[in-house]
């Protein structure tokens, strides 16, 4: 049996960060609309706490997420829009990165070559 946050999700205001800082890293536990009927995106950080992302850059870049894997949001800053109804209106960007456990990161932790890391 798992207990899990019902109503009241804090979502991460996105203009407390600089670009490159990590804004998110836990389990994703699914979407929501927003009053304003946009997608918010809710995440089990490893701390316990759940926090959301409303932000409309993240519409296309979850697509691939399902819920229960392991993700990383990284801001990325405010660009400006280059098309549509929304053209030059500034927007927040952000990455989306999921853990992909076939990859064994170890080799990026060595500081020797010889040993098979990379940096």
């Amino acid at each position: 049996m798992a207990f899990v946050q019902v109503g009241g999700v804090p979502i991460v205001k996105l203009d407390a960060y600089e670009a490159g800082e990590v804004i998110i890293e836990g389990v994703y536990l699914g979407s929501f609309e927003t009053k304003f009927n946009n997608p918010a995106f809710k995440f089990l950080e490893k701390n316990g706490t759940i926090r959301a992302v409303a932000c409309g850059s993240m519409r296309y870049k979850m697509k691939e997420v399902e819920k229960g894997m392991k993700v990383r949001i990284i801001y990325l800053g405010k660009d400006v829009m280059t098309k549509g109804q929304f053209n030059g209106r500034p927007f927040h960007d952000v990455q989306v990165l999921v853990d992909d456990p076939s990859i064994d990161g170890s080799a990026l932790d060595s500081d020797n070559e010889d040993e098979g890391g990379v940096f």
